[in-house]
């Protein structure tokens, strides 16, 4: 999509100040929030405007590490500060934007969470690469300006791989999602909607709200929330199940921090720990159940596309099929009474009333091909002409073709073939 550059400089300064609200509010919680969510922002800016939008990442860095800096007690001005400032911010922007570029490489969709090998690739090349490359980078510059110890390197290079990396995971694909959603709409009503949202929240206040005091801590109970997003994830369209990731994320945020729910009871490093193994694991299998679901709408959407094509095809070409079980005489195509003028439920559709709307002059004949056919074991070819009686009483000419030799089983147990009315040819 082109965009004008007074609209370019719209969402860029946009993106900036999105960034630099999260930023915020990640260095404000750091203790309990578990993602950089201006991480998440700035990705998904990038994967939908493209790489135009390097100043949000670039700024929004710059301005955070600022923030960082004073929020420390410390001038920016120093010229340890300034170095820490410019290269954290480069190292931020070549995070992302080289991430981005490699995704497109492999993965030519804008949005690549409609397949199983896209979810793989933005996961470990989008939110894994770009969460290494930004830790590394960050932690070493906080090391070199004196922010951290040697001793406190290796935690904080944990701490904000895992940051960076949930970041994007939750918070780029539900903006990706709404900002653009070409996914085939799944079959579900409002009430269901309804029940998902209601089941979702009944979960969480049991494992992260004042419901969990009634059962007490039982370590398994988070699993629980993986029913309603399941439901979700094969019912409901993509975007909304991530949006219930990114819910069921701040609940659990607000619960560990109020002291509800089994991960208050580690506390400290190991609360913080935990919550994040169990968000990244939770966000991962739910994505992977979406796409997998998702594949098999679009096999059945696509499956009814050309079904819907070959029945305009044979309408228009005046050609009918019959499918019949072979015991039974029961008929499971309905198009051969149709081309008759016939309406579902009008007669049965058996072989028994195929052979009474035989023309009389025809029906000798017909039979003792059939039977003709049938006692040398159906090989081969087979075709006739005959009439049919119409609906309105006339009688058609119609040429019937079947191969019935080219069926698996043996002897074959259905009978396929085409009826074409050649009444005016």
């Amino acid at each position: 999509m082109q965009y004008s550059l007074k609209r370019l400089l719209f969402l860029n300064l946009l993106g900036i100040i999105c960034y630099l609200i999260a930023a915020t509010f990640s260095q404000f919680l750091s203790n309990t929030m578990v993602f950089c969510s201006a991480t998440g922002i700035a990705f998904a800016f990038v994967m939908m405007i493209g790489f135009r939008m390097w100043p949000v990442i670039l700024f929004g860095t710059l301005l955070a590490a600022v923030q960082y800096i004073c929020l420390r007690g410390s001038s920016p001005f120093t010229l340890a500060s300034i170095s820490f400032i410019l290269t954290t911010s480069a190292g931020g922007t070549i995070a992302v934007l080289w991430s981005v570029w490699l995704i497109n490489r492999v993965i030519p969709e804008r949005i690549p969470l409609f397949s199983l090998r896209g979810v793989i690739v933005f996961t470990l090349l989008g939110a894994g690469l770009s969460a290494i490359i930004s830790a590394l980078i960050g932690v070493e510059c906080r090391l070199v300006a004196g922010y951290i110890s040697k001793e406190e390197f290796v935690a904080n290079l944990i701490k904000w791989g895992v940051s960076h990396f949930l970041g994007v995971l939750i918070l780029a694909p539900p903006i990706m999602l709404w900002w653009r959603d070409h996914s085939i709409p799944p079959r579900h009503t409002r009430l269901e909607l309804l029940l998902v949202t209601l089941s979702l929240m009944f979960v969480i206040l049991l494992v992260f709200g004042p419901l969990y005091q009634l059962v007490g801590p039982q370590i398994g109970q988070p699993i629980l929330l993986m029913l309603p997003l399941a439901w979700s994830a094969i019912r409901l369209k993509l975007r909304v199940t991530t949006l219930f990731i990114l819910f069921t994320y701040f609940f659990m945020w607000w619960g560990t921090a109020s002291g509800y729910g089994v991960f208050q009871i580690h506390g400290g490093d190991a609360t913080f720990t935990s919550s994040q193994t169990f968000l990244a694991t939770l966000t991962m299998t739910t994505l992977l159940i979406s796409t997998l679901a998702l594949k098999n709408q679009n096999r059945a959407h696509e499956l009814k596309i050309d079904q819907e094509r070959m029945k305009l095809a044979l309408e228009v070409a005046n050609v009918s099929v019959w499918d019949k079980e072979i015991a039974t005489g029961i008929n499971h195509s309905f198009l051969w009474l149709q081309q008759l003028g016939y309406k579902e439920g009008d007669i049965p559709n058996t072989t028994e009333t195929w052979e009474k709307l035989l023309h009389p002059d025809d029906a000798e004949r017909v039979l003792r091909h059939n039977k003709e056919y049938h006692k040398g074991g159906r090989k081969g070819e087979y075709q006739i002409e005959y009439r049919l009686r119409h609906k309105d009483s006339s009688y058609r000419w119609l040429l019937t073709q079947t191969n019935e030799s080219l069926f698996i089983a043996e002897p074959p147990q259905r009978s396929t073939g085409i009826m074409v009315d050649v009444t005016k040819w």
